[in-house]
């Protein structure tokens, strides 16, 4: 019986002592500064894009106060804005790189950190509403050359559910396949309905000659982490984040964009 009772407290000390070397290093963790990150988004307005050789957009804006707040030096100038498919590998494969924005799927789920949620959003396939078409699954599409951007996740999502890769139209960049679709060079696009509009108000189109003829998917919006950077750097720019959104800060950043505060406040 004292052997019993020895050996208890043995174990709960031993707990006690574990318990505390974690909470201990978790609280120096969220005292450590950041590793520098590379920084990797594309031209997806309004939420990240170049003008006038400046990166601009409403998750920019949002990084660039998450890095601020945990005492990162990085800001918007050490962002690097490239093709799509090239950051999307990078942020597969390199450690300690950022990615944004990124629209969270299932298939995605694994193979990333997530900071967020950011917006939410809708993956959707856009026609012209000349075309009087509208379908109810992914085979409805079938006959349409649909344009996407390489890697995206309207691409991934088509992909997944069974549409002929023959019928992908794959660009660099939204500007390209939202032009291509002015001109009839496709019959739709695959893209986040946000940018999507915003690029086709942004090439002059009247927006009420298109029309959504299919929603692939409703998801959020998020900054993503590769998985090989630490789990302690995720959970301090997730704390940034949470501070961030509870801020008036954050309405403010939202008011710049009138298409997001729409989306996320639709009725005001």
């Amino acid at each position: 019986m004292i052997y019993r009772v020895a050996l208890l407290f043995t174990s709960l000390m031993l707990f006690s002592v574990i318990g505390s070397a974690n909470t201990d290093q978790g609280s120096s963790d969220m005292q450590k500064p950041l590793p520098p990150l590379t920084l990797l988004t594309e031209n997806f307005a309004p939420f990240n894009y170049v003008e006038q050789e400046q990166v601009k957009g409403f998750t920019v804006d949002v990084v660039e106060q998450i890095l601020a707040a945990t005492g990162s030096a990085q800001s918007r100038a050490d962002m690097q804005v490239l093709p799509w498919a090239s950051a999307y590998q990078q942020g597969l494969l390199r450690p300690d790189t950022m990615l944004f924005t990124l629209i969270h799927t299932e298939h995605r789920d694994p193979l990333f950190r997530w900071i967020g949620p950011l917006v939410p959003t809708r993956v959707v396939v856009i026609a012209k509403r000349n075309m009087e078409f509208s379908a109810e699954s992914v085979e409805d599409l079938s006959g349409l050359v649909i344009g996407t951007v390489g890697q995206d996740v309207g691409e991934q999502l088509l992909i997944e559910s069974g549409f002929s890769v023959r019928n992908i139209v794959s660009e660099d960049s939204p500007k390209t396949i939202v032009e291509m679709l002015k001109r009839n060079h496709l019959n739709a696009i695959a893209y986040d309905d946000i940018s999507a509009f915003w690029y086709l108000d942004h090439i002059g189109e009247d927006l009420n000659k298109y029309e959504i003829i299919y929603t692939l998917q409703e998801s959020h919006q998020y900054i993503g982490l590769s998985r090989a950077t630490p789990k302690w750097v995720e959970d301090r720019l997730q704390d940034a984040l949470n501070q961030l959104k509870y801020s008036e800060k954050y309405r403010q950043l939202i008011s710049q964009y009138p298409v997001i505060e729409h989306a996320l406040y639709p009725n005001n």
